[in-house]
């Protein structure tokens, strides 16, 4: 989803939101009025009430899910147009009959709009103070909505009689469906999945049969046959619904939703949360009515101050939750509201508003609308987009069930307590609210120890090996490098050097055999070596310690290879690291180990770098070879064919499902722990049947893993899709698939992209990646439909000569086209990158090349490719906000190079797509930055709301150092100097202490 919000986005939903609560309360000081123009009688009277809070109840679920299915704006407006419309035929109608109904269509309407329009603002402000300040938003129109429904109820009422409250609701709907329909961002599209109509039936009846059944029994008692008989069907179709889900291919509530135990304790608290919420405006203007005698528009003026607390509270609610954290602001909100319905609870029959209402009001608005904020963010806590929808319906059904069930009980308290009292009637009436009053602060003080016990605050992850603080450096030898600690691992195969290894089933054909079964050693694939000390005068120098440094340019200079791993704490910082950069930025690089020289770049053994931030400070830095059998010489070719663990994982580094792993582009990836050890290779469980690209893409929709697996050989091209979990869910052979060297690709919302370059195997080839240029291979795109059996509609387009390595991102425009973009070279760019990285004769010390960013548009429908290059500055290592992977994007990043004729230089490049500008943040002399990495701000509204982080290593101080930039305007905000100089390298990711 689009993060195009602004504040009139906000505003809208919020409208939609205050509509939502207003429809339900609005019409409760006019129901004297109602009765009398409508006909009703006292029962009819009690329907015009609970017909709307029925529907609204029993299809909340329905609701949310339909909006993650059909699209969360979609359903949203449809809603408000419901909403609407029903409200107009409430203003109009005459017939008693016909206006219950038109207030169940109007529950209806609103049971469509409030998950939609949550998950709306779920999506448009990721975690963070933005989405906290959006809920405190939510939080005051939820809210204040009750008490302005009272106030606003009054007035009209009192002004144009009771119909002027529905035609003011009905204004209101159109104008706030206006407002959606112009601001909402249009990528809220059909989400994958059935629509459980089983499922939605039994829940339906179930609630509906709860909610009324509560309902009555605030009237008729508990015994009364027909609440006996509602509730007993409620238990009957919840049973039958719960039995229906698990059978279910697509369940109408996700098991998915309640994993991590979150959602669900926040649902739970809820639904405590709600009994005294709507009990609440429940009681209070009962009191101030019956006992303290004040008319309709003075009772609604008397809410204000009440409204004005639930506001300021909303208001607070982020900073509160940044002082104290998210679990102590909640249970210090809930005891601050069961104060101040303790102090509700002394109110007597000769009191006044001033004396008994007024000073209680505030501590209770104000904890009320605190404690809504953070429950209503726990409840979306890590719920995928996906399921925005369902989650923001099932926390509003349990608000409100549990509200029902909630007034239900108190109402029977106090009438009871009521009608058994011996005092005047007003004294009476005094003693039965005082009791619910007191029995809402018992209810919230329990909530509070059960919240106490749910919502533990989560720590991040200490440290796993105690470090001497005072030893900037802890310093292993790579002659002293400690094994892989032995431990199981479901998916895990191959642990320690060769020990292990498992090989695929498919021989490889013999003409490969001879390329790559030579070792890293084998003296026909080096050349002459000579003895350099390694950083001398470097501050984390070890006296004497010597390697053999090749001549290749691709182990010298910002590449020169570490020769150890080290362990480094407290980093110093200069500037100011953002506070909400919590986590790990993890790169990746090929190093071989001292005294090895690869062939070809590629083929050095793989080590990875971590940096950790966290609340402003640089806490370490580790560096650690991938322990995979490559490291320590294992061929490729066996005689029993491809060995699939004898990777270099030393490409990229990503981080799915709570795994961390390590990829390359032939072979399994290989997972890592926190501290980056090696666990071992990993085969998703024995399905990964080939190898695994190393540019797996995650749908920010649904959390799934894509990726290909590609070989010289038959089947070329393997496609697969993992779940949220990491289970391998789809596989398939891509038919037309060729030879050609396939190391990147693109998803959209509804496609997958290939892209087959000019680059392709070559067996005569001796570097040890037997690829080259062809001119024989055509350049193709291939578009294949992200369905089931997509593989057999896959569609291939002739394209010009070319080879792109990596994408910056695709989408499907407003006419259906698929757009493409990413650096692209020709033959000549092809070549001079090649020379660099086989070490041939006439290259560059440093990397140059002739990589430029060009745009492909496919049209479908016409079956034709329009192709441009768009640039003239040589970037490689595109990167985005990947919140818009497979959308339209606004902005693209990437790493500038010098060209062949030396234009350009090293530095940080931004697009814009929208305008066509650029903009350079130059690295400066002898400072190569690697791959800039995006993390969105919290609170981001905008899409290059974030930062860049990239890793600079610089030559003349012999050091490296992490640059934190504002995305915005790339300027610097942040400089870690890091302990050692980094190994110039490829690809990395940025993993935040929530996914871990």
């Amino acid at each position: 989803m689009r993060k195009t919000a602004t504040g009139t986005v906000l505003t809208a939903l919020a409208a939609a939101q205050f509509l939502v609560v207003l429809g339900n309360s609005i019409v409760n000081v006019a129901l004297p009025q109602i009765r009398e123009g409508a006909g009703l009688t006292d029962g009819g009277t009690t329907w015009v009430v609970n017909a709307y809070g029925l529907a609204f109840g029993a299809l909340l679920l329905a609701g949310g899910r339909a909006a993650d299915l059909l699209g969360h704006r979609r359903v949203l407006m449809g809603g408000l147009a419901v909403f609407g419309g029903a409200s107009a035929v409430a203003g109009v109608t005459s017939s008693a009959g016909l206006l219950i109904a038109a207030r169940a269509v109007q529950g209806v309407g609103a049971a469509a709009v409030a998950p939609a329009a949550l998950a709306v603002v779920m999506g448009l402000f990721p975690p963070g103070p933005g989405r906290g300040r959006a809920l405190g938003v939510w939080g005051a129109v939820s809210g204040a909505g009750g008490a302005a429904g009272v106030l606003l109820g009054g007035l009209l009422a009192q002004a144009w009689g009771w119909r002027a409250l529905f035609f003011a609701v009905a204004a209101g709907a159109f104008a706030v469906l206006a407002a959606v329909a112009v601001s909402a961002p249009r990528s809220a599209e059909r989400g994958g999945g059935r629509f459980d109509l089983l499922g939605t039936a039994m829940i339906t009846l179930s609630l509906t049969g709860l909610v009324w059944g509560l309902a009555t029994a605030r009237e008729q008692g508990w015994t009364d046959a027909r609440v006996l008989g509602a509730l007993a069907g409620a238990l009957v179709f919840g049973t039958l619904f719960v039995l229906a889900e698990r059978r279910h291919a697509d369940p109408l509530v996700p098991p998915r939703l309640f994993q991590g135990g979150r959602v669900a304790a926040a649902n739970a608290l809820m639904a405590l949360f709600g009994s005294v919420w709507i009990a609440l405006f429940f009681f209070l203007p009962l009191y101030q009515q019956e006992v303290l005698g004040e008319g309709p528009l003075l009772t609604g003026l008397g809410q204000l101050p009440l409204a004005g607390a639930i506001m300021l509270g909303s208001a607070l609610s982020p900073r509160i939750t940044a002082r104290i954290g998210a679990s102590r602001a909640l249970l210090a909100a809930l005891v601050v509201e069961a104060a101040g319905l303790l102090w509700l609870s002394r109110i007597s029959a000769d009191g006044s508003y001033l004396a008994d209402v007024l000073g209680p009001s505030v501590p209770v608005g104000f904890g009320l609308s605190v404690a809504f904020v953070q429950l209503t963010a726990l409840s979306m806590d890590g719920v995928a987009k996906a399921d925005a929808g369902t989650a923001g319906g099932l926390i509003n059904t349990t608000r409100q069930v549990g509200g029902a069930a909630g007034l239900a009980v108190l109402a029977t308290l106090a009438g009871s307590l009521t009608a058994g009292s011996s005092q005047p009637h007003l004294q009476g009436l005094t003693d039965g609210y005082r009791a619910a009053f007191a029995a809402s602060a018992v209810v919230l003080l329990a909530t509070a120890v059960l919240a106490a016990c749910l919502t533990r605050p989560t720590e991040r992850n200490p440290e796993m090996r105690t470090i001497d603080e005072t030893a900037p450096v802890i310093v292993r030898l790579s002659t002293t490098i400690d094994a892989p600690r032995d431990r199981a691992h479901r998916g895990v195969v191959g642990r320690g050097a060769c020990r292990g290894r498992r090989r695929a089933t498919r021989p490889g054909p013999a003409r490969l055999a001879p390329i790559l079964a030579r070792g890293p050693e084998d003296p026909r694939r080096a050349d002459r070596l000579m003895t350099t000390p390694f950083a001398a005068g470097h501050p984390n120098h070890i006296k004497g310690e010597e390697f053999a440094m090749a001549t290749k340019p691709y182990l010298i200079g910002h590449y020169t290879p570490a020769v150890d791993e080290i362990t480094a704490t407290g980093l110093t910082v200069e500037g100011h690291l953002p506070p909400e950069l919590n986590g790990r930025l993890i790169r990746n690089s090929h190093n071989p180990k001292p005294g090895v020289t690869p062939t070809h770049w590629f083929k050095g053994s793989g080590m990875v770098h971590g940096i950790r931030l966290g609340d402003g400070r640089a806490e370490w830095y580790r560096n650690r070879w991938v322990r995979t059998p490559a490291l320590d010489g294992a061929p490729y070719m066996t005689e029993h064919g491809p060995d699939m663990t004898a990777s270099t994982a030393g490409t990229h580094v990503i981080e799915h499902a709570g795994r961390l792993l390590a990829l390359c582009e032939a072979n399994f990836p290989f997972e890592l722990d926190a501290e980056l050890e090696t666990v071992g290779a990993y085969d998703f469980d024995g399905k990964l049947r080939s190898a695994m690209t190393a540019h797996p893409k995650t749908d920010p929709v649904t959390g799934e893993l894509h990726f290909f697996g590609s070989s010289p050989f038959p089947p070329y091209l393997l496609y697969y899709i993992a779940d949220a979990k990491g289970r391998i869910v789809h596989s398939a052979e891509i038919p037309g698939a060729t030879a050609s060297l396939k190391h990147d690709f693109a998803i959209t919302r509804h496609h997958v992209v290939f892209v087959e370059g000019s680059v392709t195997f070559d067996p005569a080839e001796h570097s040890g990646i037997p690829y080259g240029w062809s001119d024989a291979q055509p350049s193709r795109i291939g578009v294949m439909p992200r369905t089931d059996d997509g593989a057999a509609e896959i569609r291939w387009f002739d394209i010009e000569p070319g080879n792109m390595l990596h994408a910056a991102n695709a989408y499907e425009d407003a006419r259906g086209r698929i757009v493409l973009e990413g650096p692209t070279v020709d033959r000549q760019g092809f070549q001079l990158s090649w020379n660099w990285w086989v070490g041939a004769p006439g290259r560059s010390t440093e990397p140059v090349t002739r990589s430029y960013t060009r745009r492909w548009v496919v049209d479908l429908a016409q079956g034709s490719v329009d192709e441009q290059t768009i640039d003239d500055l040589a970037v490689e290592f595109p990167t985005l906000n990947e919140d818009y992977l497979g959308t339209e994007n606004r902005y693209t990043y990437a790493v500038s190079f010098p060209d062949q004729d030396g234009f350009g230089g090293y530095g940080v490049v931004k697009y814009d797509r929208a305008t066509g500008a650029r903009r350079v943040h130059q690295a400066g002399d002898a400072r190569l930055p690697s791959e800039a990495v995006f993390v969105p701000a919290e609170g981001a509204v905008n899409e290059d709301d974030g930062y860049l982080l990239t890793v600079v290593s610089d030559l003349k101080q012999d050091a490296s150092q992490l640059l934190v930039l504002d995305a915005t305007g790339l300027g610097r905000i942040a400089t870690v100097h890091l302990p050692r100089r980094v190994t110039g390298g490829i690809h990395g990711s940025w993993i935040p202490d929530t996914d871990q």
